[in-house]
């Protein structure tokens, strides 16, 4: 085993502080609208930075403002350090991961708390009383912001908020806004095109990335699509293999005078030719689909789909196709087979809600914020309502995939007000969450953890105001002067009242942001050694040697 180095107290705490402020430093130039971008290399991305083959083969550049996904590519040559790196991106990740945004927030907060607490470590201040008297501040702060919060009536308020989480991207934000006003915010959903712009589709049913296996079961004579009104559905996890298996399902559906649908592994060609036949004498009316995917995905959409249309599924050697009953066939409202892709609307009243619930209780707990998009998608096809899907493409795929997270930050933030409320944002809101802080006079301990934490709540407004060119100093006077609801717009450099200027934040992200903060911060301050793993020999060896990331600097 690799031998290890450990750190005691100052020291150990000072290097996690390193860590914690270098990855503040590289996400708070991305905040706010005056906000820039980084490049990230996409040789060495993380999942949170979703690059593809052809990307990492040509060394293209990720550009991004999402403070989690630049904080996981941050390594340095420093081991110590890397653990302060982490606590950042645990903190950020756990933001995104509640509130969908904030993770940027997140991260400047962590290091801001974390500088205070180191301070008052250094002058004497027990670690143990000194995180508890940090806790009991931030939770005076958390519940200021709670009674600051005021819901949402206005359809407008969306529209402005999704604009501020998207990094000013009017198109996208106008997008989100409408789609949210069709359908709500948890029925629609977000997937990348390749085509540039935005365009925003109202769909009904489960929608599968696979065409009909023959261009003669589409309508001629354009043989662009198959419409089958209320049809049966086989569904099959298997090859068939022969004719002889699909004759007893075809003279069942036939006598019903009612189309079929076959979704399965694959057909040969013996099965094919005699279901194009009955299709051109007009005896039976099916078209038969692959179902997409290989092996556990292939069999999870299958199920989908019965879930879907109360259907069984006829897996080899368990069920025979030749004893099947018409009672054994799901069914479908209707279903339309493209070249390239299906929709398949459920019947009336046959929801599976057994799968329904299973997938809201995964839902709570996903493994990663890709799976969680993935339950989600299957969530609102499995629902049988419509539900809106936002196609977001770019002229380069680097940006389309920015434009893709800018789009899923600013649709899980219009959630987050809707269920939440709002209160004012451009960090207004924790200044006024820091002046609410009443600490105590007498106890020494709450009285230096109410200044300190009051200090921190300011970073956020001092990184936007930085940003901009202005003197942050100067603009946080100036707004602790001004009303609640009032503060710096940082677009027109000037102040003015936050709702009507449009620059409000969902009242839970806000709240989520300062408290996932809090708690790795107090976690890094109570911390009396640091074990880590030496570079040489270790796992960023490699990176190092080809100039990667680990090489980046810590000042």
């Amino acid at each position: 085993m690799q031998p290890r180095q450990v750190k005691f107290g100052y020291e150990a705490r000072r290097k996690l502080f390193d860590g914690l402020r270098l990855a503040s430093r590289v996400v708070a130039p991305t905040f706010g609208p005056s906000g820039r971008l980084v490049v990230m290399d996409s040789r060495f991305g993380t999942p949170e930075v979703a690059t593809s083959a052809i990307d990492k083969m040509f060394d293209s550049p990720v550009l991004g403002n999402d403070g989690f996904a630049i904080v996981s590519e941050i390594h340095t040559a420093d081991p110590f350090a890397n653990l302060g790196v982490a606590l950042a991106r645990e903190a950020g990740r756990m933001t995104k991961r509640t509130a969908g945004d904030g993770s940027t927030a997140a991260i400047v907060l962590t290091a801001a708390l974390v500088r205070e607490g180191m301070t008052l470590l250094a002058a004497g201040f027990e670690a143990v009383r000194l995180t508890a008297a940090l806790d009991r501040a931030v939770e005076e702060a958390l519940t200021h912001i709670r009674d600051l919060a005021t819901p949402v009536v206005d359809d407008r308020v969306i529209g402005e908020v999704a604009l501020r989480a998207c990094a000013g991207d009017v198109e996208l934000a106008e997008a989100v806004g409408s789609a949210v006003a069709l359908v709500g915010s948890n029925d629609v959903q977000i997937e990348q095109s390749n085509k540039p712009g935005v365009s925003v589709e109202v769909r009904e049913g489960l929608r599968l990335e696979r065409g009909a296996m023959s261009p003669y079961f589409l309508a001629p004579p354009e043989r662009s699509q198959a419409v089958l009104t209320d049809c049966y559905v086989l569904l099959v996890d298997h090859k068939i293999g022969t004719a002889r298996e699909l004759l007893g399902v075809a003279d069942l559906v036939a006598e019903t005078g009612r189309p079929l649908l076959i979704l399965a592994h694959e057909l040969e060609a013996d099965a094919l030719a005699m279901l194009t036949v009955n299709n051109l004498n007009g005896s039976l009316r099916a078209v038969a689909v692959q179902a997409p995917g290989h092996g556990e995905t292939r069999r999870t959409t299958i199920d989908d789909v019965a879930a879907l249309t109360g259907g069984l599924v006829f897996v080899n050697g368990a069920m025979s196709l030749k004893r099947m009953k018409l009672s054994d066939l799901g069914r479908a409202r209707e279903v339309v087979v493209g070249r390239k892709s299906t929709t398949i609307v459920g019947h009336r009243g046959e929801k599976d809600g057994t799968r329904l619930r299973q997938l809201e209780v995964d839902l709570r707990d996903p493994a990663s914020v890709y799976e969680r998009d993935a339950l989600d998608r299957r969530r609102l096809q499995l629902t049988g309502n419509r539900f809106a899907v936002l196609r977001i493409g770019a002229y380069t795929d680097s940006e389309g995939q920015e434009r893709v997270r800018r789009g899923e930050d600013a649709l899980r933030a219009a959630r987050a007000a809707l269920l939440g409320g709002i209160v004012p944002g451009g960090g207004v809101a924790l200044l006024r969450a820091a002046d609410a802080i009443a600490g105590d006079r007498h106890d020494p301990y709450r009285a230096a953890a109410s200044r300190a934490v009051r200090r921190a709540l300011e970073e956020p407004l001092r990184t936007l105001v930085s940003n901009s060119g202005e003197d942050a100093s100067r603009v946080v006077a100036h707004v602790r002067s001004l009303p609640d609801w009032h503060g710096f717009d940082v677009a027109s450099r000037s102040y003015k009242e936050v709702s009507a200027a449009g620059i409000v934040d969902p009242a839970s992200t806000v709240a989520i942001a300062l408290k996932n903060a809090a708690y790795i911060a107090c976690r890094a301050l109570a911390s009396e050694a640091v074990i880590a793993q030496p570079l040489a020999g270790g796992r960023f060896r490699e990176t190092a040697a080809a100039g990667g990331p680990a090489n980046l600097p810590m000042r």
